[in-house]
C-alpha cells in the first residue's frame, strides 16, 4: 500500500510540478517581455530626444569650429550609461570629434544619427552629423535580474501550491484511498470484509459507494453459494439415499432362484420420482414393482420413497398385487401430496411355475421378450393411478412366462425421451431395440436400452427419469427329491436317509451339507419348538438343482421362529461359558451360500442354497 501511495504521489508531482512551474514562469516571462520591450522603446525615445537637443546645441560650436566645446559636449553625452559612443562628423562626413568607447560584440548596440543644421542668415542647412552608439545592455541586465527574481518567486509559489495540492489530495483522495485499499486487501486475504465510510459524494465517494455495494452483493452471493452448496449436498445425500433404496446386487438377489434380473435408475435431476424393486415374497415368489411419480425433484423423491416402502410393507404380509396396490392407493389418498399421483405396476412371479400375477395402476404396459425376438405387451389396465382417488376397486391379471422369456418394465422417461427435433424414442423404438437384443442377458439388455436412450437425447436436456427393470425367467428348477415327516428324532433320521439315497449321484460334499442342514433344523425344531395342543409339528423338505449346487426348501409347522433374530454364538468362548442354543443355526449359515426365512401362513419356511 505504501508503494502504491508513493507511486500516486510521484505521478501527481511529475505532472503537476512542471505544469505549475511552466504556468507561473510563463506568466512572469510574459510580463518581463512586455516590460523589456517597453524599456527598449523608452530608451529609443529618450535617445532620439537627446539626439535632437544635442544636435541643435552643437550647431553653433560646429559652425565656429569650437573643438573644445564640441569635445565637452560629447563627453557629457557619453556619460549616459546607455550611450556607449558619441561622434560628430563635419560637413564633408569627416570625423570631427568623439567620446566614449566602442561597442563590444555582446552589447547588442544600435546606431542613431541626426543632421546638425545651422542658419547663417541664408537659410538653415546641414553642416555636420551627430551619431550615438546606444546599448540596451543595462536594460537586459535589469530584465535578467527580474527574471531570476521571478523564477525564485515561481519556485516558492510552486512549492506552496504543490504542498497545498498534496494536502488537499491526501484529504480528498489519499485518506479515502488508504481506507479503500485496506478494505480491499483485507477482503482479498479473506480475513474480513468491512465497509468504507463513503465521505463526500464526489468521484472518490462514488467509487467507495460502489465498493460497499460490491461487498453487499458479494455477501449475498456467498450466502446464496453456501445455501446452494448446502442444498446440493443435501440433494446428493438424497440421491445416494434414493439410489440405495433400489436394489443393485442383482446377482445376490437371483442366487438360488431361476431368474436373472437387472435394473437401472437415472434421475433427470439430482433426485427423481421413479423407482423399481425386486424382492422375495411369500412362497417361492419374487415381487416385482416399478413406479413413476407425476412430479420431479425432491417432492417426487419423497413420495417415491413412501410408495416403495408401502409396497414392500404390504407385500411382506403375503398380499397379492391387487391387494398391495389397493392398500397403497388408500394410504396415499389419506395424505397431502400436492396433487401428485403415482403410476404403479406390481407383479408376483411364481418361481416354481412362471405364473405372473400383476396389477397395473396407470403405468406403461410392460413388454415380454421371447427368446426368438418376439415382443408383446401386457396391455391389461387394472385401475387408475394411485394416490388420486380413494376407494378404487383394482383388479389383477395373470399370465405365464415361458422359460427364457424376459419381462421388461420401464417408465415413460424411456419412450418419451426426445432428441433435438423433439422426436420421441417411442414404444416402437423400444420394441425394435429389444428385438435386436433378444437372447442377451438381463444386464446386457438393460444397458443397451439405457445407452440407446442417452444417445437419442444427446445434445438436449433430459426432462424425465429413466428407469428400467429386466427379469428373465429361466424356468422352474428340476426337483430331485421331496419328503416329509413328523418332527421326531427317529423320523427325522429316516427322512435324512431317504434324502441322501435320492441324491445319489450328486457330489458327496453337497449331499453331506444337505444332511447336516436337515439334521440341525430338525433338531432345533424337536428340542425347542413348543407343540400347540399337544400336536407334533411336521417338517417338509424338497431339494432341487440350482446353478451347479442344490436348492433346499425346509418348512415346518412349529411356532414362528426367525433365525435372523437369534444371536450368533461366540465360538471364541470356552464351552462352559457359552449361551445354550444357536450353534446349529450358526452351522447352517456357515454351510449355506444363501439362507432366507419367511413365515408363510402357519409354517416356518427356510430356503437354502448350497454350493
Amino acid at each position: 500500500m505504501a508503494a502504491l501511495q508513493r507511486s500516486v504521489r510521484g505521478r501527481f508531482l511529475s505532472i503537476t510540478v512542471p505544469l505549475i512551474f511552466l504556468s507561473v514562469a510563463g506568466v512572469f516571462g510574459a510580463i518581463e517581455f512586455m516590460a523589456h520591450r517597453n524599456a527598449v522603446a523608452r530608451l529609443e525615445r529618450t535617445t532620439e530626444a537627446l539626439l535632437r537637443t544635442q544636435s541643435a546645441a552643437l550647431a553653433n560650436p560646429l559652425w565656429n569650429i569650437d573643438d573644445e566645446q564640441i569635445g565637452l559636449s560629447l563627453e557629457a553625452i557619453a556619460a549616459n550609461r546607455q550611450i556607449l559612443l558619441a561622434r560628430v562628423y563635419g560637413e564633408e562626413g569627416e570625423l570631427m570629434s568623439q567620446a566614449g568607447v566602442e561597442a563590444a560584440p555582446g552589447d547588442d548596440a544600435f546606431t542613431m544619427r541626426r543632421d546638425i543644421v545651422f542658419d547663417a542668415g541664408t537659410g538653415p542647412r546641414p553642416i555636420g552629423e551627430l551619431e550615438f552608439v546606444v546599448s540596451p545592455r543595462e536594460i537586459w541586465e535589469q530584465t535578467r535580474a527580474r527574471l531570476l527574481l521571478a523564477g525564485g518567486i515561481a519556485l516558492v509559489a510552486v512549492a506552496m501550491e504543490v504542498g497545498a495540492a498534496l494536502f488537499a489530495l491526501r484529504r480528498i483522495v489519499g485518506i479515502p484511498l488508504e481506507r479503500l485499499l485496506g478494505a480491499i486487501t483485507a477482503a482479498r486475504s479473506g480475513r474480513t470484509r468491512r465497509r468504507v465510510p463513503p465521505g463526500a459524494s464526489d468521484e472518490m465517494g462514488q467509487v467507495i459507494a460502489a465498493f460497499n455495494q460490491m461487498l453487499d452483493q458479494q455477501d449475498i452471493f456467498e450466502r446464496e453459494l453456501q445455501e446452494q452448496a448446502r442444498m446440493e449436498g443435501e440433494l446428493k445425500i438424497g440421491r445416494d439415499m434414493q439410489m440405495s433404496m433400489v436394489p443393485h446386487d442383482f446377482d445376490v438377489l437371483a442366487q438360488g432362484r431361476p431368474v436373472t434380473l437387472w435394473g437401472a435408475l437415472e434421475p433427470a435431476r439430482e433426485v427423481g420420482g421413479d423407482f423399481y424393486d425386486a424382492f422375495p415374497a411369500a412362497g417361492n415368489t419374487l415381487c416385482l414393482c416399478i413406479g413413476d411419480v407425476s412430479d420431479k425433484g425432491v417432492p417426487a423423491a419423497l413420495l417415491m420413497a413412501v410408495t416403495k416402502t408401502l409396497v414392500k410393507a404390504f407385500a411382506a404380509d403375503g398380499a397379492d398385487p391387487r391387494t398391495i396396490v389397493t392398500a397403497v392407493n388408500e394410504e396415499l389418498c389419506r395424505g397431502e401430496h400436492r396433487n401428485m399421483f403415482v403410476t404403479l405396476f406390481v407383479a408376483s412371479l411364481d418361481l416354481d411355475t412362471g405364473r405372473l400375477t400383476s396389477c397395473n395402476a396407470g403405468h406403461n404396459p410392460p413388454l415380454r421378450l421371447a427368446p426368438d425376438g418376439a415382443v408383446t405387451a401386457l396391455d391389461a389396465r387394472n385401475g387408475p393411478v394411485v394416490g388420486a382417488m380413494p376407494d378404487i376397486a383394482y383388479t389383477e391379471s395373470e399370465t405365464l412366462l415361458a422359460p427364457g422369456e424376459t419381462l421388461f418394465l420401464y417408465t415413460d422417461g424411456v419412450t418419451e425421451a426426445a432428441d433435438a427435433d423433439d422426436t420421441f424414442f417411442s414404444e416402437d423404438g423400444l420394441r425394435a431395440l429389444l428385438a435386436e437384443n433378444a437372447g442377451r442377458n438381463a444386464r446386457a439388455l438393460t444397458e443397451a436400452v439405457v445407452r440407446a436412450v442417452s444417445a437419442h437425447e444427446a445434445g438436449t436436456e433430459r426432462t424425465d427419469d429413466i428407469t428400467v427393470l429386466a427379469v428373465t425367467y429361466d424356468g422352474a428348477p428340476r426337483v430331485l427329491w421331496q419328503g416329509e415327516a413328523p418332527a421326531e428324532s427317529a423320523a427325522l433320521g429316516q427322512l435324512g436317509d431317504r434324502m441322501a439315497e435320492a441324491l445319489d449321484g450328486q457330489p458327496d460334499a453337497l449331499v453331506g451339507k444337505a444332511r447336516i442342514v436337515l439334521d440341525e433344523i430338525g433338531s432345533n425344531l424337536v428340542n425347542h419348538a413348543i407343540p400347540e395342543a399337544g400336536a407334533t409339528p411336521r417338517i417338509e423338505v424338497s431339494v432341487a438343482e440350482a446353478d451347479g449346487g442344490l436348492a433346499m426348501m425346509v418348512a415346518d409347522t412349529g411356532p414362528a421362529f426367525d433365525p435372523d433374530a437369534a444371536a450368533a454364538p461366540d465360538t471364541a468362548q470356552p464351552l462352559e461359558a457359552r449361551r445354550v442354543g444357536g450353534l446349529g443355526l450358526h452351522l447352517v449359515r456357515e454351510l449355506s451360500d444363501r439362507l432366507d426365512y419367511a413365515r408363510e401362513g402357519d409354517r416356518n419356511v427356510y430356503r437354502i442354497t448350497l454350493g
